[in-house]
């Protein structure tokens, strides 16, 4: 798919040289914060510990200090304040004349996500791009990356692949990924057991995890991914009805049973990965059931209209999603239902589970979709703030990072603020007041009023007619290449 970009970039070119009418909304910048201004707050950690009448001081995009407030009172004394959400599998848009990164930060935010892994940089624009609107001080989560695909010496699905053929070719691929400033390799297809294990020890060494896709072809304990994402792998291969489509690996578990879910557990604790189930992916594919009701729901209105019409469109879209029947539906309905259950076996057994998204897959918003996976482990029997446990302070130690996820000293100053209280009942992430993003404050209000702007940008008539130009060539691109999505 990202391999046909070119065409978005060619045609999205048009409206930057024409100029006029097309000036997108102004960048999210937040505010530093007064002296007293989390002053008197329930602060939480999720798991770890709960101080009543507290008191953040933030100095430099870290907290400086949390102690009692001793009187203080800020505007919003009375809320709670939880560290910010870490989504651990999504994808960062592309570098693209239309500003989708600096929109899907926004909707990240706007759902109290200040953090994100992203599990592919499809074309490689987006990590840079990320970056420098960073250092611009525009209001972006934190950016964990993998960096390029990496997969077998026939992988070429996504422009920015990396192939190996050898155990020779690892070494280099790793330290172009440390001087890039990447912190995991995505595992992707056509790999061999072998070169994976070669891939996961040799980027121990370097401080490089490996994640990522279970090759199709392989189960989770041949392909040995430490960081299995999906679940693939958990179903025979032999009883995939096809390999090569996402689709049906996710709906493919008729032959899945109580003792393969056991087996997992087993395996996963033995064995010591830890997984990304990115249950939402699929959850969202039910969408599918009517298009129409899915296209004219409210929160799907925050994604650009061409996403909507075009490339979610279930006959006319990205061709891996055409032609979702009801007969695939129920499949993967009943799939999910066994995903739920293992996601509880694992999480009962003790073996580490993180949330991730897949975010922009169809019906995968930025933001929304990391609450909706929270709902899900919940679903699964998991408590809501053992969740948010995972989405934070586990989330950083996993990446390496203790600054992560967590209100104490030295910390990242990226807070959440809420009426009420959302590791009691989720519903609550609804009272969202404010954002702390890198020591910066940014009102929920700030926040949906950047969103709406994106809205009226995105459905305007020029920039709505050329992107429908440029979505419609790229699907005509992926049609004359069907082997490569």
């Amino acid at each position: 798919m990202q391999r046909k970009l070119s065409a978005f970039v060619l045609v999205l070119a048009v409206p930057a040289a024409i100029g006029f009418g097309l000036r997108p909304p102004a960048p999210l910048v937040g505010v530093e914060l007064a002296a007293d201004d989390l002053a008197g707050l329930t602060l939480i950690n999720p798991g770890l510990a709960r101080v009543s009448d507290a008191r953040i001081d933030v100095s430099r995009g870290r907290i400086e200090s949390v102690g009692p407030a001793e009187g203080a009172r800020g505007p919003y004394a009375g809320s709670y304040a939880l560290p910010g959400l870490v989504d651990m599998h999504t994808h960062v848009p592309g570098n693209l004349p239309l500003p989708l990164i600096e929109h899907a930060a926004t909707l990240y935010l706007e759902h109290g996500v200040t953090a994100v892994r992203e599990a592919g940089d499809l074309d490689g624009t987006a990590i840079p791009e990320a970056r420098r609107l960073t250092e611009m001080g525009l209001a972006l989560p934190r950016v964990w990356s993998c960096g390029p695909f990496v997969g077998g010496p026939t992988e070429h699905r996504w422009v920015n692949t990396r192939q190996i053929g050898s155990v020779d070719d690892i070494g280099p691929l790793l330290d172009e990924l440390v001087d890039d400033g990447h912190t995991c390799a995505k595992v992707y297809n056509g790999l061999s057991p072998e070169l994976i294990a070669a891939l996961a020890d040799q980027g121990s060494d370097r401080g490089i995890q490996v994640m990522g896709h279970v090759p199709a072809g392989l189960t989770l304990e041949q392909a040995g991914v430490p960081e299995p994402q999906h679940y693939f792998g958990v179903p025979d291969p032999d009883q995939v009805t096809d390999l090569s489509s996402a689709l049906q690996r996710f709906a493919s578990w008729e032959g899945v049973d109580e003792a393969r879910l056991d087996e997992v557990v087993a395996l996963s604790l033995e064995r010591g990965w830890v997984h990304t189930p990115t249950l939402v992916g699929s959850h969202q594919m039910q969408w599918y059931s009517d298009y129409e009701a899915a296209r004219a729901h409210p929160e799907h209105a925050a994604m650009p209209q061409f996403f909507l019409d075009l490339v979610w469109h279930p006959e006319q879209g990205v061709p891996a999603f055409r032609g979702v029947d009801e007969p695939l539906l129920a499949r993967l309905e009943k799939a999910a239902e066994k995903r739920l259950r293992l996601t509880h076996k694992l999480w009962e057994a003790g073996v580490p589970l993180l949330l991730g998204t897949d975010a922009q897959q169809p019906w995968v918003l930025p933001g929304l979709s990391l609450q909706q996976e929270m709902e899900l482990f919940v679903r699964a029997g998991i408590p809501a703030e053992e969740v948010w446990a995972m989405a934070t302070h586990r989330a950083g130690d996993y990446l390496g990072d203790p600054r992560l996820g967590r209100l104490e000293a030295g910390a990242y100053a990226d807070i959440l603020i809420f009426d009420e209280d959302p590791t009691a009942d989720l519903a609550a992430l609804g009272t969202l007041r404010a954002v702390v993003t890198d020591g910066k404050l940014l009102t929920i209000e700030q926040i949906r009023d950047q969103d709406h702007a994106y809205r009226k940008f995105f459905n305007g008539a020029l920039v709505r007619m050329v992107s429908n130009i440029a979505a419609r060539r790229a699907l005509r691109e992926m049609e004359r290449s069907p082997a490569d999505h």
